[in-house]
């Protein structure tokens, strides 16, 4: 239903859900055989309106490390590594388009080599989000990074301009990497990852990410 009325307006990509890695997003505890069976039936009637879309599945939370209880993961929050092992397992290749993924770091930095840092475990980890879909033979699809940024409450203003600014630069040197979004620009309630405080003046992250993007060009 939604692609045959969005889709004649012009939109052609559409994420599936939000985090149901977490159980903020999926009640009562992250399901990720129900997820792939949501994610299969919904890409199958999907691509049956309209062929040309790009479907994205995931929109993995980066919480946890791999197997690594350290890194405050748990039942209720599923390290995204397993969970999408977990999805494959149910047989989810050749059903989405690209895996949709949130490499935040907490408080370290893209590209710093930790087990709990979500942008480290993108391709980095043994195993990665990289490592599981190339073994699944989906090697050839790309990682979407919908959400990016960092909480100026946790690293400070500075912080956070630093982080979304280094994620910019490295960004285009993954060649599986697809579109990269940072959250948030100004979102009701003062939010801390917001680029602009909430009476539209502007975070040091603003500035960063407007030069971070025009050297990337």
């Amino acid at each position: 239903a939604a692609v045959r009325r969005y889709a004649a307006r012009g939109v052609r990509h559409y994420e599936l859900w939000n985090e149901p890695n977490i159980h903020g997003f999926w009640k009562p505890e992250p399901n990720p055989a129900v997820y792939a069976r949501l994610v299969k039936a919904a890409y199958r009637e999907m691509k049956a309106v309209r062929s040309d879309i790009t479907v994205v599945a995931g929109a993995l939370a980066a919480t946890g490390g791999y197997a690594g209880p350290e890194c405050a993961g748990g039942a209720s929050r599923v390290n995204p590594i397993p969970f999408l092992e977990a999805m494959y397992a149910e047989g989810v290749q050749g059903s989405f388009d690209a895996l949709s993924y949130h490499p935040y770091t907490g408080g370290g930095r893209p590209g710093e080599s930790h087990p709990c840092n979500g942008w480290h475990q993108m391709a980095g980890t043994t195993p990665s989000l990289r490592s599981v879909m190339e073994a699944a033979g989906d090697g050839g699809r790309e990682i979407w990074a919908t959400e990016f940024g960092a909480r100026a409450d946790d690293v400070g203003e500075q912080g956070q301009a630093e982080r979304i600014a280094a994620g910019v630069r490295l960004w285009p040197r993954y060649p599986w990497a697809g579109p990269l979004m940072v959250y948030a620009y100004r979102d009701p309630g003062n939010d801390p990852f917001n680029l602009v405080r909430m009476d539209w003046s502007r975070r040091p992250a603003w500035h960063a990410y407007r030069e971070a993007l025009a050297a990337a060009r």
